[in-house]
């Protein structure tokens, strides 16, 4: 009679094998859920909106955990694209402090000649004292702005005194030109140009944005009115120097969008995540008074009551198990 006892043991051992061995990690299973794991994070945001329209609609805490980890991916990209976009705009920025590595000539517009030259002389690029020539005074020498500056660069008469002390004019006066080295003259409004913009790059470091802004503000703090002629003048740079420079300013764009979008994005996830937690997470006095009502099972005993369930019904199957590979003793024999 001890055969059957026999039996229903070794039954019980293979029962249990077999389960180890459908317990062993499958690489092909563990590939399928990566995927889904990364599937389920990028669709995350769609499924939390969807739930918050959808009452009846079960969305446990590993979609919140997902949208979670899809702001965290937003957040490091947003940070990718500013520190992108700091490098190039270094990049394109400090090349035009450097004359050597930025010698572009004019050629094709009013004065070319003696803009060439005088840039030259000063070690700026004679491109960039093109824009601002342009963007200034559309290459007009006796012009004359409501401010006070006069001349191709738009010169104001306590920097023409400070660059030119030795001059007979003083530049206070209304054009036309009153002699050679008068403002309104074209050679000497870009000789004294041209030595005020190196002066200003100098002094700011080689950063030509904040250059261009003190060029067009005598005052200390830049204004806005200063930020925007310098972004102006940068762009009318690009376009004057053309393929040299472009590049790096289409990169540097690029950056500033998706830096703008991953930022918003992320902005966009935290209120979608504190409205889907507002809406959809249980209230714990809820919860407190469903327990209360089922029985006197706390947390910890739910919990074990759970594992414990867990463990009888494991150790069901595979009783089951060996009950269906037993053989029934044959009770008409001896």
């Amino acid at each position: 009679m001890q055969r059957p006892r026999q039996s229903a043991s070794a039954s019980i051992v293979r029962a249990r094998a077999r389960r180890q061995r459908q317990l062993r990690p499958n690489v092909p299973t563990l590939a399928f859920r990566l995927v889904i794991a990364i599937l389920s994070v990028f669709i995350s945001p769609a499924v939390l909106l969807v739930s918050l329209f959808r009452p009846r609609m079960k969305t446990g805490r590993r979609w919140l955990i997902a949208a979670l980890a899809f702001t965290m991916i937003l957040a490091g990209a947003a940070w990718s694209a500013a520190m992108w976009l700091d490098r190039t705009l270094a990049d394109s920025l400090s090349v035009l402090a450097d004359y050597e590595t930025a010698r572009v000539e004019v050629r094709d517009m009013p004065f070319y000649q003696v803009l060439n030259a005088e840039s030259l002389r000063n070690g700026v690029d004679p491109s960039l004292v093109a824009a601002i020539v342009q963007h200034g005074s559309g290459f007009r020498a006796d012009f004359m702005s409501r401010r006070g500056a006069r001349g191709l660069m738009q010169i104001t008469p306590s920097t023409w005194a400070e660059f030119m002390p030795s001059a007979v004019c003083r530049g206070d006066h209304a054009p036309p030109a009153c002699s050679g080295d008068c403002i309104f003259s074209p050679a000497a409004n870009l000789r004294v140009g041209t030595a005020y913009l190196r002066y200003l790059v100098d002094q700011h470091g080689g950063d030509m944005m904040a250059a261009l802004r003190a060029y067009n503000s005598e005052t200390p703090a830049a204004s806005a009115l200063s930020q925007t002629y310098a972004e102006t003048t940068a762009q009318a740079w690009t376009t004057i120097r053309g393929q040299n420079t472009q590049p790096r300013v289409d990169a540097a764009l690029t950056a500033m969008r998706l830096r703008s979008y991953m930022s918003w994005g992320v902005i966009a996830m935290l209120c979608l995540i504190l409205a889907w937690s507002v809406v959809r997470l249980p209230d714990p006095r809820r919860d407190d008074d469903g327990a209360s009502d089922h029985g006197d099972i706390g947390p910890v005993g739910n919990s074990v009551g759970h594992r414990g369930a867990a463990y009888v019904a494991s150790e069901s199957d595979e009783a089951h198990e060996a009950d269906e590979v037993v053989p029934q003793p044959d009770i008409g024999q001896p």
